[in-house]
């Protein structure tokens, strides 16, 4: 079910949009991943009904060939800021777990964007879990 207020040329808009707003993590990571989450990003939340199984798998895929896991999982969120503004969705909660930048002790990030009610199921919502394997250990993601 795609939106049908957001037209194609809206699209190229907002992902030239973002490109532009978030140059700063540009130089810290490879430009392919920079690129690549951006536009996956936007086309997963233009959807009405967007996959948090699909989320946690392109996190998943994404972590073993980035050094510091600190600072995209940063840019991550201020997209996700970002994102939420645009398509009005109400809210994403990510975590972490696992041997994050390369620590020898397991250390877990949580990240919480909008409001993501557990007690009460009001909204649907989807879960996904995956998990990755880098050089320093095992990390558990769940969205």
């Amino acid at each position: 079910i795609v939106d049908s207020k957001l037209t194609t040329p809206m699209m190229l808009k907002i992902n030239n949009f973002l490109i532009n707003k978030f140059i700063i993590f540009k130089h810290q990571f490879k430009e392919e991943f920079y690129l690549n989450t951006i536009t996956f990003l936007l086309n997963l939340f233009k959807f009405k009904r967007p996959d948090g199984i699909l989320l946690a798998n392109y996190i998943a895929s994404v972590l073993p060939f980035i050094q510091k896991h600190n600072q995209f999982l940063l840019f991550i969120k201020s997209v996700l800021q970002t994102l939420k503004k645009v398509f009005r969705f109400n809210g994403v909660r990510l975590l972490l777990s696992g041997k994050l930048n390369g620590f020898s002790r397991a250390q877990s990030k949580q990240i919480q964007i909008g409001c993501v009610p557990l007690q009460s199921f009001n909204f649907p919502y989807t879960e996904g879990y995956s998990h990755v394997y880098t050089n320093a250990g095992k990390i558990g993601v769940k969205v």
